[in-house]
């Protein structure tokens, strides 16, 4: 037997070997937002309040996803004056842990909130999902 010829039985082998491996092992079923509760569901319609890390008593909000964008690029990039640009125009801004909100919006780890009192009532912004605790589940 000649070395190509192991090569390509080699070869035949593990193909065989994946294709049964593939039908062995069970295929996982992907999980969907209806299979998991709803009241830990970050989705729109959920409402709950904003908390923060320990160290921090206000969480940092967003105007819109723009801003969020040139945000984690002025972080990335250690450039304080952009940051400091965003702050003045209003386009990043804090807003107390505790305020209740409302999610009208979802992207990957991030949510749009509508904050339901406080200095920012009826204005929306987005933060990550790390700092919203749902309290009451969307409605159905």
């Amino acid at each position: 037997m000649t070395i190509r010829n192991m090569f390509l039985l080699a070869i035949v082998g593990l193909f065989a070997f994946f294709i049964m491996l593939g039908v062995l092992l069970p295929t996982p079923v992907p999980s969907t937002a209806q299979d998991r509760p709803r009241e830990l569901l970050k989705i729109s319609g959920a409402r709950g309040h904003l908390i923060t890390e320990a160290s921090s008593q206000e969480v940092l909000m967003t105007r819109d996803l723009a801003a969020n964008k040139a945000l984690v690029r002025s972080i990335l990039i250690k450039d304080e004056i952009a940051q400091m640009e965003l702050f003045l125009s209003g386009r990043i801004f804090r807003v107390p842990a505790g305020t209740p909100i409302l999610i009208i919006n979802t992207s990957w780890d991030l949510s749009e909130v509508r904050f339901l009192d406080g200095q920012h009532v009826a204005r929306t912004g987005w933060t990550l999902d790390r700092y919203i605790q749902i309290t009451t589940a969307a409605p159905r």
